[in-house]
């Protein structure tokens, strides 16, 4: 998926997003709108949006001075999903089939937002959870389970691609449950190499004794 013109205003509102997130004063807010303006001329209707994410988030770590803008946000989700750990591995232990249970967390911690400005207690996040698990309708075009399993038990390695850092508790929860059906497989948890966004990186999968 390429770019169109019809994304330069999502540029302002990921740049508008980012910086209230990150309690940017107006002048460094407006620093940042005003670098987004300059470069828009020059990009190409070929790149892709995540090129231009990565070049938003660049000019958030300028301005800010950080190499890392979304360290304390990535904290925080982290600590706040970790303390959910316990009730799910409760509410595995309660279902007949734990690994699609499992794969249902890991779906779930993926629609969650963890951004300081939405979730802000395991309550409330135990109340997005059973939300979530509970809706009726699944597009089986895209919860293909039976494939799933079948290609799960010919696969003699698996590698599990990370997204946000407050996810990772679901992804170690789909994994633990993996690693207890197929112990020898061998499962490759790949993260960010470097800070982009609130991505996860090697020290978010440490934290959760992902290694």
């Amino acid at each position: 998926m390429k770019i169109s013109p019809d994304c330069i205003p999502c540029f302002f509102r990921q740049a508008d997003e980012i910086t209230k997130r990150l309690n940017h004063s107006k002048y460094k807010k407006k620093k940042v709108f005003d670098e987004i303006a300059k470069a828009i001329p020059r990009f190409s209707l070929n790149i892709t949006p995540p090129l231009v994410g990565r070049f938003i988030h660049n000019i958030v770590k300028k301005i800010a001075q950080k190499d890392d803008p979304y360290l304390e946000i990535k904290k925080r989700s982290n600590e706040l999903a970790l303390s959910l750990y316990p009730y799910l591995k409760r509410k595995l232990n309660n279902v007949q089939d734990r690994l699609k249970e499992a794969i249902k967390f890991s779906i779930a911690g993926n629609i969650i937002d963890y951004g300081v400005n939405s979730v802000t207690g395991d309550g409330e996040m135990k109340k997005k959870l059973k939300e979530i698990l509970e809706r009726k309708k699944v597009n089986k075009k895209f919860f293909r389970y039976a494939k799933f399993k079948k290609s799960l038990k010919k696969a003699k390695s698996i590698l599990y691609l990370a997204d946000n850092a407050g996810e990772v508790v679901f992804d170690k929860i789909l994994i633990e449950e993996i690693r207890r059906i197929y112990p020898q497989k061998l499962i490759f948890y790949a993260v960010r190499e470097k800070p982009i966004i609130n991505d996860a990186l090697a020290d978010d999968a440490y934290f959760y004794g992902i290694n």
